[in-house]
């Protein structure tokens, strides 16, 4: 989570959710970064995000494609996911953008939220 210059900042009371009602995240202390899991049978996810009880929450929606790797005989397949374009709101948040549009099982910033 940064801000237009690039620092990170912290949400004191973060929360996240799906459109669908999910509560993911129920104000959280203290988040400067976060994961969420995409599914690969649907191609976009919307979700609701909170970075403090006294800010307007915003929403987002991700949009994007999916394949399988075979890693090899022992390993299997991972699911691999294309990040093609984000959507959000501005009451709090100012954009969001893409830093690296491949979704790995790695441990990556693959969207950076600037407020």
């Amino acid at each position: 989570i940064t801000s237009a210059g690039e620092t990170v900042n912290i949400a004191p009371s973060f929360s996240l959710a799906a459109l669908n009602g999910t509560l993911i995240y129920n104000q959280q202390p203290n988040v400067s970064n976060f994961g969420l899991q995409l599914v690969p049978a649907i191609d976009s996810a919307s979700y609701i995000i909170s970075f403090s009880a006294s800010l307007p929450a915003d929403t987002f929606n991700i949009y994007y494609s999916s394949s399988i790797q075979n890693l090899s005989v022992e390993c299997g397949n991972i699911d691999i996911h294309d990040l093609l374009l984000i959507r959000t709101t501005t009451h709090t948040i100012d954009s969001i953008v893409i830093a690296n549009p491949s979704v790995r099982n790695e441990n990556m910033k693959n969207l950076k939220f600037y407020f």
